[in-house]
């Protein structure tokens, strides 16, 4: 009150107010740290007030705002780690994957060990495609970070999107032996059983699963179909189309598997987001 525009008291008012998740009150302050300084001169305060406003910005998903302050501050110091990081997120966020990745190469060079850093790269090569990079990265961060049941997920996806069945297993394997409750487990044990031709363990899976989520129901179906077993499909596709729940994309899937076109089916489930059960409408 005494000192409305004292730069120190106004960054921890800015911080105060991102803290209390009063973003749009943060970033009226953080600019007006901004704005107190001369156009030709950055002080410690207006690269603070910038590192935090792209932390809002961040938060309320305005990307392209954040990253002219990302520019601006690698422009005034463009070896530093934080901005880089915070420059990755924003540049992965707009599908600007090379950047990102870029990016967070910069940061890990300089500490190898920044385990935040080291998903968002295996996450960045996934969406990229690059699944072999993706599960190295994402391997390497689950050394020190084993109960992360995401990174789990991910790292098992992306070694069936290599068809390598064996490291799916064992990385499953791993994931039971700290989680054997875990009802999206039962999908990737299935899925891993599925692609390598094992439909008779990933029925095993998911009849052993209490609860029926669509997407395991499919699952079942897929695994009918694969083993041959002409009776139990049947009565399965019936419990599955009397499901109000499915939608579109588990349509396309159904269809697929009516169809008996068993590789459109499955690469239909591959293709689904990461945690199938969280797909179904409530």
């Amino acid at each position: 009150v005494h000192y409305p525009e004292n730069q120190q008291l106004l960054l921890w008012q800015g911080l105060s107010a991102l803290t209390d998740d009063k973003v749009r009150e943060a970033e009226a302050i953080f600019q007006r740290v901004i704005d107190h300084e001369p156009a030709d001169l950055s002080t410690r305060w207006e690269r603070q007030a910038r590192f935090w406003l792209v932390q809002a910005y961040i938060r309320m998903s305005e990307f392209d705002k954040a990253e002219k302050h990302i520019k601006r501050l690698l422009k005034l110091d463009l070896g530093n780690s934080l901005t880089h990081y915070l420059g990755a997120i924003v540049a992965f966020e707009k599908g600007a994957y090379d950047l990102a990745r870029n990016r967070l190469v910069k940061v890990l060079d300089r500490h190898p060990e920044m385990p935040s850093g080291r998903l968002l790269l295996g996450v960045t090569y996934y969406a990229q495609g690059n699944y072999e990079q993706a599960a190295y990265e994402i391997s390497s961060y689950l050394v020190l970070n084993s109960k992360d049941s995401w990174a789990q997920e991910l790292l098992i996806k992306s070694y069936l999107q290599l068809n390598d069945f064996d490291r799916a297993s064992a990385a499953i394997e791993g994931w039971t032996s700290r989680d054997a409750e875990n009802i999206e487990l039962a999908e990737f044990v299935s899925l891993s059983a599925l692609y390598s031709g094992k439909p008779e363990r990933a029925i095993r899976y998911l009849k052993a699963v209490e609860s029926k989520q669509t997407s395991q129901q499919i699952l079942l179906v897929s695994a009918y179909l694969a083993a041959g077993e002409a009776d139990q499909l049947t009565a399965a596709l019936a419990a599955l189309s009397e499901n109000t729940s499915v939608d579109k994309a588990y349509s396309v899937i159904i269809d697929s598997l009516m169809d008996k076109q068993w590789s459109v089916a499955l690469d239909g489930l591959q293709q689904l987001p990461t945690n199938l059960a969280d797909t179904v409408p409530a």
